[in-house]
């Protein structure tokens, strides 16, 4: 249906997967066989054309359009007389399902009740169109005897129960002009009523709960072209919401029975559609993409919205998808791989899912037949089974039931030997059903068709032989454990219990030890109550799927805790632990942790999420250093989420170590990762709090050591959500096992996260390794970072503050060390460094922009004697922008100190050291000396040519007073200008000038000559020899990604690379969380220097990624390397 309706089922199915086999044969009572999968066929006289179906909750009554030459008509499908025509129009005399029907009506169904008793729509008449109402055979015509004066009126949606019905009527001003649109509420107690009216106000539904009592919509301002979205209850009445409309519009498709949750699509900023929900508290939230996706769309949803159909767009065409807690899968696939479905799906192509169930156990959609038509399909995915879940008592199957009769199963009610000779057969079920201890000993390898243990305690002595459950169907699983007192032991002599299809230990408890094995593709721990597995010596191995803590109230734990002798557990390349209940994974002692390692599963990615659903409780504990963790996996990628919807913890302690590819945690829950005393390295990206919402902590005590490095280099402390880093102890934060460039570390990646990083105690530090470490606090959101109690921070490059929606902090304080190479304070929206009168930050350069502010003691600027700084802050150069603020009640100038910007000094300023006009927001500018200027012998003046205009063109140096000069002038070309030869520049005004330069120093390949005038200095260019570097004109140089420049810039910034040799390159831009922007170079370039122009007025601040990927003629690798840059309006 086009609205989301009634919860009766909500508890019956969390995944679409969990649902039961469906019944293979149909009660009598039917007038017809219902099939698990049928298209829906066309009205006589059409042109095989059915499209737009909406079903019922049971799925027994679908509408829709059947299309001819002429036009359309709306249909009603039953499984009694298939597809029907529907008479809606006033004085239409339809005779159903004959081929005299005309096709040119435009009778529309929007919605109808969740019985599919009542239908509500519209026709179109002369002056505009007609709300219909139809309850059985009954039809009533547009929106009741209202004063309104209504010239048109529409029915749009109706609640579940059919006794509430939402509408427009919209009424013409003089001139002929809409000049209103009403929304008006059909009740049985009260008629048609307005709801919202207001004169030049059009109001437009975009969504009606199940339950009746909330409307979604907005309000359209005729006279000024506003819009206001609002939320309308029964209770509360209208109010706004933060609904985005215009920019990265989002669009309603359904509603949540509740009302609390919407279901639809965002536009992003390239205009492209992608599936999401939005809800008041979580605002939008985009739903997980297949790969190759190049948009997605949705139409229908289950009751809460946790399961929701629509298409992914690829270049192949459209795929129907449905999304189960944000996870995408394609329909065609996950029929075709069940055999109920795959015969009658045969020549089907499956372009999307229209509507689904109340309960989700019914999909409609549109297609294209075996015939090559479009036609609209019905699915009863209820037989779609994940192997391991509860079987509903309707479930009826071809394999032998329970009932342990003769010919049928074998029940054990004492000990025995389970001799091949004997019963059970390969088509037996074997059951153990006993009040206290069996024990049964293997003579030989055996099989049945599946093994149940139901209670009491029961101990298979495989003896070194083999038991195989060879189960032919998807309804139950082959091995099955169910009971809170049953007890399952498996011993001996390194023998195998395996599973064709899957193994389900619902509840009680299971040993494995004497090296013994149990296999399975799918695993299934606890789903049914208390469930424990204990894997002393021997192996639990999941192939594919391994699910811990399925039900709701459960609670499951797996020990893997060998002694001597080594415990095994092999995560399946899926794996979930806390679907919806509580389960917690041990691994000590002689233990390892692994990936499948069955032939071409060795390489297969392996996903393992903890909390998976909101209610799902996922914890790993890992203690101690004999415990191995992926020992063999090198080629196989690892991902970790920590707190996928519910909550996660991940616990390393006494010397552990994991080495995995990604780690996300709280994904859209909570998550947690604890070590002390162990080694955590994550070989590509750390994602912390990754949607609104969510909250995530990573800490590190005692000798842990935590290492970001590999491709991505990445690290999101706060992407979306709420995060902290807490380095406390004998703690390191480090990139020291790095092997790529460079680590970026990104406190509050986006404008509504938060990221916090806090490294305390006098061993605790944060330190880059043979790798550089850039950290950005407040990328576009809110950022800090403190650095305290004898603490120490090593990095390269500290940014505070980044963007226009960047609000950045750093403290340091008691004793703490921190050591840069450039800090850069302010040049977002807000920066502040504080630093304690005794604690020590040196840097090379630091450059305080417009919106940067320092606080602290003492601010020394150059190089001073070792030993006498030990406190305050410590830079080597200096870089004022105009609007900067330095609140130090001290500033010392060594006798090389290096001063720049644009920015205007106050006090006298004699250089002794160097003078820089210009920052990073701008290469060239001008620098103010507000009380006279005295260069000495010893110091450099150095001025960028890159225009002729001074500041925006090249430096100036302007001099309220007397320049006196001395020392070194030294000119420096902008990268990719090439001055003219003539051209003069002005580089120094003053009051009046004394001196001269002693050296001047131009530029390779430029000729500069310098005039002194009695209130200026005038550079003029007199020859040039300097050209750029292009296929013709190659130079030898080391192959490497440059910094661009300007950066950060506002429009346009120039990328530069070297080739030493000829290669291809790519040229790609990344936004931060990793999705393309643009290729902006792919092509084969010979040896040389290149600059390639970057333009980015069609993008929003932020920071950007750009990666260059060169390769040599024989296919290796010259450059892999990525850099950042900052973009600000």
């Amino acid at each position: 249906m086009s609205m989301i309706y009634t919860p009766e089922y909500r508890s019956s199915l969390l995944l679409i997967a969990t649902i039961a086999c469906v019944l293979l044969s149909m009660s009598a009572t039917t007038s017809r066989a219902q099939e698990v999968f049928e298209g829906l066929g066309d009205l006589p006289g059409g042109i095989e054309h059915s499209h737009q179906p909406t079903t019922s909750t049971d799925g027994n009554r679908i509408v829709g359009r059947s299309f001819s030459e002429e036009g359309s008509l709306p249909f009603l499908w039953t499984p009694e007389e298939g597809m029907t025509a529907l008479n809606l129009l006033p004085g239409q005399s339809l005779v159903m399902g004959k081929s005299s029907l005309q096709f040119a009506s435009s009778a529309l169904v929007n919605d109808m009740s969740a019985d599919g008793a009542v239908l509500v729509g519209h026709y179109s008449t002369d002056s505009g169109s007609e709300a219909f109402v139809r309850r059985g055979e009954e039809l009533a015509y547009g929106v009741g005897v209202l004063a309104n004066n209504y010239y048109r009126s529409l029915a749009i949606a109706v609640s579940d129960d059919g006794t509430r019905i939402i509408g427009y009527g919209a009424t013409l001003n003089e001139e002929g002009a809409q000049n209103r649109q009403d929304i008006v509420m059909w009740t049985e107690s009260t008629g048609w009523q307005v709801v919202m009216s207001a004169t030049d106000i059009s109001h437009q539904i975009l969504g009606f709960s199940g339950d009746g009592q909330t409307i979604y919509g907005y309000e359209e301002d005729l006279a000024n072209s506003t819009f206001t979205a609002f939320k309308w209850t029964a209770s509360s009445g209208q109010t706004t919401i933060n609904l985005p409309l215009l920019e990265n519009a989002f669009f309603v498709q359904d509603v949540s029975y509740d009302g609390s949750l919407i279901t639809g699509m965002q536009q992003s900023e390239d205009f492209s559609i992608h599936a999401a929900t939005w809800s008041e508290t979580g605002g939008v939230q985009n739903l997980n993409e297949l790969e190759g996706s190049d948009a997605t769309w949705t139409f229908g949803a289950n009751s809460d919205g946790t399961i929701i159909g629509g298409f992914t767009s690829t270049t192949a065409g459209s795929l129907a998808t449905v999304w189960t807690n944000g996870e995408p899968e394609l329909i065609q696939t996950m029929f075709e791989s069940n055999p109920l479905y795959a015969e009658q799906l045969e020549g089907w192509e499956l372009h999307m899912v229209h509507d689904i169930s109340s309960d989700g156990t019914v999909f409609v959609g549109v297609g294209i037949n075996p015939d090559g038509n479009t036609e609209a399909w019905r699915a009863d995915v209820s037989c779609l089974l994940l192997v391991g879940k509860t079987l509903p008592a309707e479930c009826e199957c071809s394999v032998p039931e329970y009932s342990w009769v003769p010919g049928q199963g074998i029940l054990f009610s004492s000990g025995t030997n389970w001799d091949p000779e004997g019963p059970p057969s390969d088509s037996s079920v074997a059951q153990f059903d006993v009040s206290g201890f069996i024990p049964v000993e293997f003579l030989n390898t055996d099989s049945t068709e599946a093994l149940e243990v139901t209670r009491g305690t029961v101990q298979l002595d495989l003896n070194g032989h083999e038991f195989i459950s060879r189960a032919e169907t998807d309804c139950l699983p082959g091995i099955r454990i169910d009971g809170a007192s049953t007890e399952l032991i498996i011993k001996g002599d390194e023998g195998v219990l395996r599973s064709r299809d899957g193994i389900s230990i619902n509840s009680g408890t299971v040993t494995i030890t004497e090296g013994t094995a149990m296999i399975a593709p799918e695993v299934t721990v606890g789903s049914s109550g208390r469930t424990s597995v204990n894997v002393e010596h021997g192996f639990l191995t999941s192939t594919e799927i391994l699910q811990v803590g399925v039900g709701l109230e459960d609670s499951t734990t797996i020990s893997v805790i060998g002694s001597n002798e080594k415990a095994f557990l092999h995560l399946g390349p899926s794996t979930e632990i806390g679907v919806s209940g509580f389960a917690r994974i041990d691994l000590a002692g002689n233990s390892e942790l692994l990936g499948p390692t069955l032939g071409s599963l060795e390489t297969r990615p392996l996903h393992a999420r903890l909390g998976v659903n909101n209610t799902g409780h996922g914890e790993i504990y890992i203690d101690s250093s004999t415990v191995q963790i992926f020992p063999f996996d090198f080629d196989r990628e690892i991902t970790f989420t920590v707190g996928e919807n519910g909550t996660g913890l991940l616990e390393l302690t006494n010397e552990a170590s994991i080495r995995i590819d990604f780690l996300n945690i709280g994904k859209l829950g909570h998550g947690e990762v604890n070590l002390d005393f162990s080694v955590l390295v994550i070989d590509s990206t750390l994602t912390m709090a990754d949607r609104e919402g969510s909250t995530a902590n990573l800490t590190l005590a005692g000798d842990s050591l935590l290492s970001v490095v590999s491709l991505g280099n990445l690290a999101f402390v706060g992407l979306e959500g709420e995060a902290t880093v807490t380095v406390a102890g004998h703690a390191q934060l480090s990139n020291a096992l790095a092997r790529v460039d460079t680590t970026q570390i990104f406190l509050g990646a986006s404008e509504n996260a938060e990221g916090n990083l806090i490294v305390t105690g006098a061993e605790a530090s944060l330190v880059s390794g043979d790798s550089v470490i850039s950290v950005t606090i407040g990328a576009r959101g809110r950022g800090d970072i403190q650095v305290v109690d004898g603490a120490r921070m090593t990095v390269e490059e500290v940014w505070v503050g980044r963007t226009d929606t960047g609000f950045g902090s750093m403290y340091v304080g008691t004793g703490a060390v921190v050591d840069l190479d450039r800090l850069a304070v302010g040049p977002g929206a807000f920066g502040v460094v504080q630093v304690e009168e005794d604690a020590l930050v040196t840097t090379d350069l630091l450059w305080v922009a417009d919106n940067g502010q320092i606080i602290g003691d003492v601010l020394s600027i150059g190089t001073f004697e070792p030993g006498k700084r030990a406190a305050g802050i410590s830079a080597r150069g200096l870089l004022l922008s105009n609007e900067a603020e330095l609140n130090v009640a001290n500033i010392d100038f060594a006798a090389d100190a290096i001063l720049g910007g644009s920015t205007t000094w106050q006090t006298a300023l004699i250089n002794s050291g160097g003078l820089m006009p210009g920052d990073f927001n701008q290469p060239t500018g001008v620098f103010t000396a507000g009380a006279g200027y005295e260069q000495t012998n010893s110091g450099f003046l150095e001025i960028e040519l890159g225009g002729e205009d001074p500041g925006t063109g090249h430096d100036l140096l302007n001099v309220v007073g007397t320049a006196v000069l001395d020392g070194v002038l030294r000119v420096e070309i902008v990268p990719g200008f090439i001055p003219d030869v003539n051209s003069t520049y002005t580089i120094v005004e003053a009051d009046a000038i004394s001196g001269s330069f002693a050296t001047v120093e131009s530029p390779e390949g430029v000729t500069i000559e310098v005039a002194y005038e009695a209130t200026r200095v005038v550079a003029t260019v007199t020859d040039v020899t300097l050209v750029s570097v292009d296929p013709d004109s190659p130079v030898a140089l080391e192959s490497g990604l440059r910094s661009n420049y300007p950066n950060p810039f506002s429009h346009q910034t120039t990328i530069v690379f070297d080739l030493s040799e000829q290669a291809t390159v790519e040229l790609v831009v990344y936004d931060l969380l990793g999705r393309k922007v643009e290729e902006i170079r792919s092509e084969s370039l010979p040896t040389g220097r290149f600059e390639q122009v970057f333009d980015a007025d069609h993008l929003p601040s932020g920071t950007y990624l750009y990666r260059m990927i060169a390769t040599g003629p024989s296919g290796n690798i010259l450059v892999r390397e990525s850099r950042s840059m900052v973009l600000v309006r």
